[in-house]
């Protein structure tokens, strides 16, 4: 995804992605699938939506990738948390269960989408591509 800067010139950057899971190693392939594609960059990971969400108010990503089964706060607490402190980003749950409460509470919650971890990383892909492509749509007036 690449969105508009705040630069005059028009410039363009790398969208901006967020990544919260509690296991380092789906955290991992995120990152590395994520940024092999120029038009993403992940500007932090956390393992907890409580650490995420301080990382997010700090680094103010266009994405947040979360993990919705997560000990302690949990992906619905985390999204409510979200809202409040970086309303902009887009929330994309990421999930092994995505039939579950859980993720039928994250859609109520307002999240862009709910990917099944099982799906593979096309998937994940796919659904941020069509983010990208909703986002700079209203980025540039609906046209």
């Amino acid at each position: 995804m690449v969105v508009r800067d705040d630069d005059p010139s028009g410039a363009q950057r790398p969208a901006r992605v967020l990544v919260i899971d509690d296991v380092a190693d789906w955290r991992d392939l995120a990152r590395i699938t994520i940024e092999a594609d120029a038009g993403w960059i992940v500007v932090g990971e956390a393992s907890d939506g409580e650490t995420g969400v301080e990382i997010a108010v700090a680094v103010r990503p266009d994405v947040v990738l979360l993990d919705i089964d997560m000990p302690g706060r949990g992906g619905a607490s985390t999204m409510s948390a979200l809202a409040d402190a970086v309303p902009d980003a887009v929330v994309v749950v990421w999930t092994a269960t995505p039939g579950g409460p859980d993720a039928s509470a994250a859609r109520e919650r307002g999240a862009a989408a709910v990917i099944d971890k099982g799906a593979g990383l096309t998937a994940l892909m796919a659904t941020l591509g069509t983010i990208a492509l909703a986002r700079r749509s209203t980025d540039l007036g609906g046209c």
